[in-house]
């Protein structure tokens, strides 16, 4: 299941990029979706996933209401404005969550976030995805607004 999830934000393509990619494991920070963030270093993946050497961390741990979560970055293009992630310890329902996220430049103080996630569900939960698909889709819209105010807010 893909949901796709765009939002145009009064802000520079480069300074919404530094709060996605540079500061990505401070997502906390800008979101009530999450309680904690923090990185997490290579030395605390389990073996066997591969990790983009040139983003700025190589994965976070982020902790919500129903999963703490690993989220490693195993693609990332500085030029394009553009990473990939997939988590890890999901919740039994899932079978895999990947995030392809994107920085557009709309104009000097304009860009568009793209967000496009991948949702595997298991076995009898199949028959919850439509309705999953519109409750992550309320959720993760909710958290592009967020980014929008802060980075609108945001002076560094």
């Amino acid at each position: 299941m893909i949901v796709h999830i765009e939002t145009e934000i009064d802000a520079s393509a480069d300074k919404v990029w530094k709060i996605l990619a540079h500061e990505y494991a401070d997502i906390a920070d800008w979101t009530d979706t999450l309680s904690e963030s923090r990185v997490v270093n290579v030395a605390e993946l389990p073996d066997g996933y591969q990790i983009a050497a040139n983003a700025p961390v190589p994965a976070r741990e982020t902790t919500s209401p129903f999963v703490k979560a690993i989220e490693v970055i195993y693609e990332y293009s500085e030029a394009k404005r553009e990473l990939k992630f997939e988590a890890l310890n999901l919740p039994p329902m899932l079978s895999h969550a990947r995030n392809h996220q994107q920085v557009l430049a709309l104009g000097e103080n304009k860009s568009k976030v793209i967000f496009d996630i991948d949702l595997g569900f298991r076995h009898v939960f199949n028959l919850l995805a439509p309705l999953m698909k519109r409750r992550f889709h309320k959720t993760m819209s909710g958290v592009q607004q967020e980014l929008s105010v802060y980075a609108r807010a945001k002076t560094t």
